[in-house]
């Protein structure tokens, strides 16, 4: 599958998706991944935050792949107790 942009320019420069995407790594959500979904919607539920349940994907993958993530006011990184 490829895309290609509209201009001329654009399109001598465009790659395809399969290219692009080569260029990042791709995390699966995993049981693990659902898990910590699933603690961090607990915790921020008692704490009386609210996150999008499409942040907290994110989050999850990023905190079960050890991975820094930072929203725009706030940090989330894994307890350290973990």
């Amino acid at each position: 599958m490829s895309i290609k942009l509209g201009t001329a320019g654009a399109r001598n420069a465009a790659r395809t998706l399969d290219e692009r995407l080569r260029a990042f790594g791709i995390l699966e959500l995993t049981r693990e991944t659902a898990e910590i979904w699933a603690s961090a919607k607990a915790t921020a539920k008692a704490s009386g935050k609210t996150l999008s349940a499409h942040d907290l994907w994110i989050a999850a993958a990023c905190l079960e792949h050890d991975l820094p993530l930072n929203f725009k006011r706030r940090c989330i990184r894994r307890d350290s107790t973990n």
